[in-house]
């Protein structure tokens, strides 16, 4: 059973007009920008490298991206009362276990170690397994990011898109068969991603079956008006998977095709295969699956990806947010005068006690040489002292986001980038605040 060969029909949601017709066609806008042309931009600024095995290898600035998009998705799950589980990446199956019929439609995307052992494709076999034949509350909420593997192909070029060691924002729900959950979960899901993709760009793919469409239709359109969304609904004629809906949330990508980041599915099989029941009703629960952004690796392309589309479009230089720059501002001296020099390190110090990330580059590299290497690194701000700022208490700044140089203050500026980050987490440095010599890995 597939979803394509027991497709019954397909229907089309359109938000602004609050309706559901019957699907003809429906398009976004394709990105001009080339995906491999991000790939030498993620390599060239040091947070990625790849392997022919396609394994995605994280460089400092690419461990420092990591780290704050999932302190920032961790931080979110916690607002919405998800607790943070790890579980074991090896999982063991044998013909009685229930996990069998779980990965039946996986068994070619799976590491097997041996006949009984797995590497984890998906918290999924370790989770059902850790609350197999238990009885829990009501509503249970899990958040489980982790390392997980899938096989891939050595001939592919797009190893930030499927690469075989990836890192996955899965969560679960457990709860007593209330859509409202599903719902729930879909609204956080649509919040978070939006810090990253703009809504105008998505829109959901929604997979179900005819049972269920025609059963739960009001409940799946007040869905669809709460998240504001342009929506493709693929109705199959029967229940072609352990979910009884899926959403799917898709944007267009870097290399001309549309990818999908997060992903929610509402799952009645898998509580009463595993065994997993309300304390409450004494029922079989039923589990939401989800992730809120997909695999981290892909938010990396997507941000520069779209950084450069824009700088394309406006003419501009390419940005990405403050809050994920692993540094903010570099303090250039025009000269090795140690008046100077000292003068930087007191800025460089003030902007630290600001929690502000920032470095002095004391490199024996002539001036300009230090301004171009700032700006093929994207650094937001570049703070230039001499003779003039020093004697005049200030500073000379070029900010990247509108292209302009201007005297200024650092009191001025530190509010300017305290706001802009407010609403994210604001991560420690990672790489040295001093640079006296150029770093390759």
């Amino acid at each position: 059973m597939s979803k394509k060969t027991d497709l019954e029909y397909k229907e089309y949601y359109s938000y602004v007009a609050d309706t559901v017709t019957k699907y003809s066609s429906f398009e976004i806008p394709k990105a001009k920008s080339s995906f491999q042309n991000i790939i030498q931009i993620l390599i060239s600024k040091k947070y990625i490298s790849l392997t022919k095995d396609g394994f995605s290898n994280l460089l400092p600035n690419g461990i420092f991206l990591r780290n704050a998009i999932l302190e920032f998705v961790g931080l979110e799950m916690q607002k919405n009362d998800y607790l943070e589980y790890r579980f074991t990446s090896l999982f063991s199956v044998d013909r009685h276990d229930p996990k069998v019929k779980l990965i039946n439609k996986f068994t070619n995307d799976m590491y097997k170690v041996n006949d009984k052992y797995f590497l984890k494709y998906a918290s999924d076999p370790v989770i059902f397994d850790y609350f197999k034949n238990k009885k829990l509350n009501n509503k249970i909420k899990i958040y489980s990011p982790d390392y997980y593997y899938r096989v891939s192909t050595n001939s592919e070029l797009k190893h930030l898109i499927n690469p075989r060691e990836f890192i996955m924002t899965d969560f679960h729900v457990f709860s007593d068969n209330k859509f409202s959950e599903y719902i729930n979960a879909s609204i956080m899901n649509k919040k978070i991603l939006n810090s990253f993709v703009d809504n105008k760009e998505l829109y959901l793919n929604i997979d179900t079956n005819k049972i269920f469409y025609e059963s739960n239709k009001d409940k799946i359109t007040k869905m669809l008006k709460a998240l504001k969304l342009n929506a493709i609904i693929n109705v199959t004629s029967i229940k072609t998977h352990y979910y009884s809906i899926q959403n799917q949330y898709i944007t267009n990508y870097y290399y001309g095709n549309k990818t999908q980041f997060a992903n929610l599915q509402y799952d009645e099989v898998n509580g009463e295969r595993f065994n997993i029941k309300s304390t409450k009703s004494g029922n079989f629960l039923t589990i939401i699956h989800g992730t809120p952004i997909g695999r981290v690796e892909k938010i990396f392309a997507y941000i520069y990806g779209k950084a450069i589309e824009l700088s394309e479009i406006n003419k501009t230089k390419p940005v990405i947010p403050n809050w994920l720059s692993p540094i903010i501002c570099t303090l250039i001296p025009i000269s090795k005068d140690k008046k100077i020099i000292r003068y930087c390190d007191k800025l460089s110090k003030i902007l630290i006690k600001n929690k502000i990330r920032n470095n002095i580059d004391q490199r024996d590299l002539p001036f300009r040489t230090k301004i171009k290497d700032a700006e093929q690194q994207w650094i937001p701000y570049i703070i230039m002292l001499g003779d003039h700022e020093l004697n005049n208490k200030n500073i000379s700044v070029r900010d990247r986001l509108d292209n302009s140089t201007k005297i200024n203050n650092l009191t001025k500026l530190i509010k300017i980038i305290t706001k802009s980050i407010k609403n994210y987490p604001n991560m420690p440095q990672s790489t040295k605040r001093i640079v006296t010599k150029s770093v390759e890995y």
